[in-house]
């Protein structure tokens, strides 16, 4: 089968041109099992490939479940998809080199000398989750069309030099920004390659404005250098819980969450600053880029009261766990996806906008020693510890409203005045960076110095057939390299836009054949 034809297969299939529910003659889902099967066959080192290889992978190839309630006669990849070959980035549809947000917590992770004292203090006071006025509105690169409105984004902001100079954003006309004060919107721009976020996002003519933001690669690892969109210097875009996980019951990465104890001054990776304050006094604060896991043991299922939602979170906190990422006025409050044309969250008992996750045994949390538990170094610094040293720059607080008082999600607190409100804020230049880290980590810089390719749409790496992972066998990035690769540069329309609805599959082939 030629590569145009496996492209235009593919992007049928992601596009939804294939029916939605089996043909009601057969319980089956053949357009599933011949995803499978076309991802195992795709060639390695070859463009087109690489392309409707990372559509097929965002598309949920190669996660498990993906075939669940298939006969074994639905077509050639009636296989498991435990036998799709996978690489270390194989379903890391954004950010792959960030092993900090997509890597499981390792068993016997090391935990932090104070973490008994740091979930105490969690464990005491309102859990919530940020379903509306604030969540965030993620824009995904497969909503971006040739067509899309692009203008600047202006920012009203004076923290230091414009990290959106010379980016035309595209913006989707239906595009819903959330009403609460931090006003977050998430938009990944398959052209520019970049993830623009942003904080106090408003309309503008046919674009957007904001208070201030950043933009991070897509391609890489999800933390913001220049500018920034939360406390912590943590991509807005990266660590949300979104309305189709909850649909879905699985929340395949780490979580985020603001605090109302945030220490001050401490920073530690993934963040690149702080706007910490510790807005409550506590006298066991927990620092911005702390990994917080609930208790494997914990059997989830048993627990009193928990609804579908979360459980689903419950879960991904014991296999990922979350990071602290921002000032806010709840003790625990975590992002989602601002989604209201979705009814997933009330479907999974997680309704109103700021939604009680009282189920969740909060006291059962624990404080790893560092984003890995000590089991790996902190990329950009193979030796394991991070560089202290720090210099003030610009940052933005986003907090979470208390889902019991109306002060607290109206109310307004500058961290150089943390003892007003309790809400959203910003830090007006007296955050700090780290000195981890290289803009894209130390081993994606690696991997593109060693590929010398340069810079333009960006597509994850080619996973052979029969790779095996975490090897640099032909088709997989070595686990300890960087996890992706860039095509030569593009023209706007040459770029790899999945097929629109409409489309017949004979012009997505001839389309693809052009390119």
């Amino acid at each position: 089968m030629s590569i145009a034809a496996l492209a235009a297969a593919a992007a049928m299939a992601v596009a939804g041109l294939v029916p939605a529910t089996p043909p009601a003659a057969s319980p089956s889902c053949g357009w599933k099992a011949e995803a499978v099967a076309l991802y195992r066959s795709l060639p390695a080192a070859d463009r087109a490939a690489d392309r409707v290889r990372a559509q097929l992978a965002a598309s949920g190839v190669t996660r498990p479940g993906f075939l669940d309630g298939c006969s074994p006669t639905d077509g050639p990849g009636d296989r498991g998809p435990t036998d799709v070959p996978t690489c270390a980035t194989a379903g890391r549809p954004y950010f792959p080199a960030a092993d900090w947000l997509w890597e499981p917590i390792p068993a016997g992770a090391e935990l932090d000398p104070e973490s008994a004292a740091m979930t105490a203090a969690l464990a005491d006071g309102d859990h919530v989750l940020n379903t509306g006025e604030f969540g965030v509105t993620l824009v995904d690169a497969d909503e971006i069309t040739p067509g899309t409105p692009r203008a600047p984004v202006p920012l009203s902001e004076d923290w230091g030099p414009d990290p959106l100079a010379g980016l035309d954003v595209p913006v989707p006309a239906d595009v819903q920004i959330p009403s609460g004060s931090d006003a977050h919107v998430a938009i990944a721009d398959p052209r520019s390659g970049k993830v623009v976020n942003l904080w106090g996002a408003h309309r503008s003519g046919t674009g957007l404005a904001a208070l201030w933001g950043a933009a991070t690669d897509l391609d890489g690892d999800g933390r913001e250098h220049e500018g920034s969109s939360t406390g912590a210097g943590i991509a807005r875009y990266a660590a949300v819980v979104r309305a189709s996980e909850i649909a879905a019951g699985d929340i395949p990465h780490a979580l985020f969450f603001s605090t109302n104890i945030v220490e001050p001054g401490e920073v530690r990776y993934p963040a690149t600053k702080t706007d910490g304050s510790n807005m409550d006094g506590s006298g066991s604060p927990i620092p911005e880029g702390a990994r917080v896991q609930l208790d494997p043991s914990v059997d989830v299922t048993s627990l009193p009261g928990i609804t579908p939602g979360q459980a689903a979170i419950a879960t991904a906190l014991q296999r990922y766990g979350a990071y602290v990422g921002d000032n806010g006025g709840a003790r625990a409050a975590f992002i989602a996806e601002y989604a209201p044309d979705s009814d997933a969250y009330e479907r999974a008992g997680l309704s109103g906008d700021y939604v009680a996750l009282d189920a969740i045994p909060w006291d059962r949390l624990r404080v790893l020693s560092d984003w890995s538990g000590g089991t790996r170094a902190t990329p950009g610094d193979e030796s394991g510890s991070a560089d202290s040293d720090s210099d003030p720059g610009p940052g933005s607080g986003s907090g979470s409203g208390d889902s019991r008082s109306a002060d607290s999600r109206s109310g307004n607190s500058r961290s150089d005045d943390p003892g007003t409100g309790t809400g959203s804020g910003t830090a007006n230049g007296s955050g700090t960076r780290t000195g981890t880290g290289t803009g894209t980590g130390g081993a994606g810089t690696a991997n593109d110095e060693a590929g010398g390719t340069e810079p333009g749409a960006l597509v994850p790496a080619a996973h052979a057939p029969g790779a095996t992972p975490g090897t640099s066998e032909p088709g997989c990035s070595d686990a300890t390299a960087a996890s992706t690769t860039r095509t030569p540069p593009r023209s706007p329309d040459e770029l790899p836009y999945l097929v629109d609805a409409g489309e017949t599959s004979e012009r997505a082939a001839h389309r693809t054949q052009e390119r």
